[in-house]
């Protein structure tokens, strides 16, 4: 009974570090966001993730890595990685994210959308199919 008593008592132990040293994992991964786009240093991509970096770094407790084109490898690359959980934001070619979400290639057909802004805002906001038919 003593080594049944003993052997219980010790799993219990490797259970409670096991159960400490992820929840210290998940902590100290959550500290630090990775974003990945496809563009090099202050390009259009560029400067966004640098003011998000910006606007994250000063709102919260977390740090925001960058890493710009070729810096993690290709596109697919980067989706991989993304869809490990590696990297917490992307921006990304619709092309990349027309193959994770086929739904999307809709909206990259050519001349599909109008030109006009006021149109495609109206669209964006009160179309029946985009905001009640498409998955969510």
């Amino acid at each position: 009974m003593d080594k049944h008593y003993s052997l219980k008592r010790t799993l219990k132990q490797l259970t409670g570090l096991s159960a400490l040293a992820l929840v210290t994992a998940t902590a100290a991964h959550a500290d630090n966001w990775r974003y990945a786009h496809e563009e090099y240093k202050d390009d259009v991509q560029d400067v966004y993730a640098q003011k998000f970096k910006e606007y994250i770094e000063d709102n919260s407790d977390h740090t925001l890595q960058i890493y710009r084109f070729g810096e993690l490898g290709e596109s697919d690359d980067i989706m991989e990685q993304t869809q490990a959980g590696i990297l917490n934001f992307v921006n990304q070619s619709p092309g990349y994210t027309g193959a994770l979400i086929p739904e999307a290639q809709i909206f990259f057909i050519p001349y599909l959308l109008p030109t006009d802004m006021d149109t495609v805002v109206t669209f964006f906001r009160d179309s029946k199919a985009i905001n009640e038919d498409f998955p969510k």
